[in-house]
């Protein structure tokens, strides 16, 4: 059976959905530009897997079909009812019955840590920046941080209403992002982010009322050289660094398969 390996990660998954035809195994799988995939055929348990030989999807109308700790799982971005083909051959349908619009999260608080050469050739001087935002712009487009090279804190609050209960999660879709970054969430620091594809599923991190999103992002040295160091990297155009955006947070529907 087919796996799905993680090397951002390091974890491995069983995959929900496949079809099997003698020694041959197909799974459909979509991926960015740049972006890769691995995946390992193996026996049933394999890396600590628990569904074992449990029946998985030869196709289904939803979004994604996995395994989690409840079994055989569907997930969908909109309500309605899912029919899901088993590898035994039944055909089983799953009602997701509400499922939140996605939500664009524009306004962040902005904290910066502008890292500067120190008074000696082995010192560094870090000056801090607050910054409130009500759109996301690349830091070369902020007076403030032109010529910023150094970690930003982006922060915002998402307030979820009393629907949201068990039976949903979220994916959190950074759109750009420049250059490496991390994701917590109510205190909760998520997997490593995939640079190609930064899209984060938040899981059961997500509560009803408040809930605080941290994305921090690390950017290379470029622009601060060009000013500190203008001999030698004056001539080097200044990059857009920092959460670029738009990101989205899109809620999901989850049921087990009966």
């Amino acid at each position: 059976m087919p796996y799905l390996l993680d090397p951002w990660t390091g974890k491995a998954e069983r995959l929900a959905r496949y079809t099997e035809d003698g020694d041959t195994v197909t799974a459909r799988v979509t991926l960015q530009p740049a972006e890769t995939l691995i995946l390992a055929l193996g026996r049933p348990g394999l890396f600590g897997d628990r569904a074992g030989s449990r029946l998985h999807a030869v196709g289904s109308e939803a979004d994604e079909v996995r395994f989690t700790d409840a079994g055989l799982t569907v997930r969908a971005t909109t309500a309605g009812t899912y029919s899901t083909v088993l590898s035994s051959g039944r055909t089983v349908r799953t009602t997701l019955k509400t499922v939140p619009a996605p939500m664009d999260l524009a306004s962040w608080h902005l904290h910066v840590q502008d890292w500067r050469p120190g008074d000696t050739p082995y010192g560094t001087t870090v000056v801090e920046h607050d910054l409130t935002l009500d759109a996301l712009l690349p830091w070369s487009q902020i007076t403030e941080l032109a010529d910023v090279s150094g970690i930003g804190r982006y922060r915002t609050t998402v307030n979820l209403d009393d629907g949201w209960t068990g039976g949903h999660g979220a994916r959190l879709e950074l759109g750009t992002v420049t250059d490496t970054c991390r994701v917590t969430v109510n205190g909760h620091r998520l997997d490593p982010v995939d640079q190609i594809h930064p899209v984060v599923d938040l899981g059961d991190v997500l509560r009803r009322g408040v809930n605080v999103i941290e994305v921090e992002v690390a950017t290379p040295l470029s622009n601060r050289l060009r000013v500190s160091d203008p001999a030698v990297y004056g001539g080097t155009a200044r990059q857009a660094y920092g959460l670029l955006g738009p990101v989205k947070l899109v809620p999901y529907g989850e049921a087990r398969i009966d």
